[in-house]
């Protein structure tokens, strides 16, 4: 592998995306590359995550849309560093089991080199899917279902981008002054699930985190059965990380516990009011596009 100094930009390499329920894990450069940081980019190159490297692994847990195009970069902050290539001529694009390697990136443009990137981890679920459900819904024609084979932590992402909800949090960045957003969840049988948790932000990086907490006192998802309405208090996040932008809301996230080693709850209204009491009900289809990604490593 050659060794070239004088690197600035960010370069690594772009891969697409094929298998379904995957999750970025693991980032690990060249040894001997002097990078500081990793980036996970989107095919317009813009940011979606990043994650200091520790030795030469730096560590994520993002969602990986099937089909969706990704860049795998590293680069110190603008400052020079040394960066190991794949030379030319390897055989592009190589298929791997969840993702395929189509091209290398200079860091203003595609080529055939991998630069800086040595391996990229990604972890699946293969304990939970998605699908319509036509039977139990309150908005449109169907809610999101999801359905588990396996018991513990699972979660499902939005998969398109929220854009400026700055008006409802009442902050351009940083933690909202005011805002509520609401979902509700069907459970057929009791104590299906739990611990509902919402992630939100601009992106796995800059985002709040949120613990649901049920509009009615009277019910629990440990007891009671048919449709409940979760509530995340914006004002009041449990926790979180960097600086979230409103104005660019790109990442959102819904974890819940899975209590039985099998079964399913549906999704469905998922709404953000200005209110700081109550989620947006009563306007339109709020259904939207979710997928299924996990904090289990297989």
């Amino acid at each position: 592998m050659p060794d070239v100094a004088g690197g600035t930009p960010k370069k690594g390499m772009k891969v697409t995306i094929g298998g379904s329920n995957l999750t970025l894990s693991k980032i690990t450069k060249k040894a001997g590359c002097d990078a500081t940081t990793a980036y996970l980019l989107d095919s317009a190159k813009s940011v979606l995550a990043s994650a200091a490297f520790s030795g030469n692994d730096a560590t994520f847990s993002y969602p990986l849309i099937s089909g969706a195009v990704y860049y795998f970069v590293a680069d110190s902050g603008g400052s020079t560093h040394n960066y190991y290539y794949r030379a030319a001529g390897t055989g592009l694009p190589v298929a791997g089991t969840y993702l395929t390697w189509t091209n290398g990136y200079t860091g203003s443009a595609d080529d055939a080199t991998a630069r800086l990137i040595a391996s990229v981890t990604v972890d699946v679920d293969t304990g939970i899917t998605l699908s319509d459900d036509s039977v139990n819904f309150l908005v449109g024609s169907k809610s999101v279902k999801a359905t588990w084979t396996t018991s513990g932590a699972h979660s499902i992402t939005h998969v398109a981008t929220l854009g400026d909800i700055s008006a409802y949090t009442g902050a351009s960045s940083g933690t909202p002054v005011k805002g509520t957003i609401g979902l509700w969840v069907y459970q057929s049988s009791a104590n299906q699930l739990s611990d509902l948790v919402l992630k939100i932000g601009s992106s796995g990086s800059n985002y709040k985190q949120y613990s649901g907490t049920l509009s009615n006192p009277n019910k629990t998802l440990a007891a009671d059965t048919g449709w409940m309405y979760v509530l995340f208090d914006l004002d009041n996040p449990s926790g979180g990380a960097g600086t979230p932008v409103w104005t660019s809301t790109a990442y959102c996230v819904i974890s819940f516990t899975a209590v039985s080693a099998s079964g399913n709850a549906s999704f469905d209204y998922f709404t953000i009011s200005k209110s700081n009491s109550i989620g947006l009900n009563g306007l339109g289809n709020r259904r939207d596009s979710w997928t299924t990604i996990s904090t289990n490593t297989y």
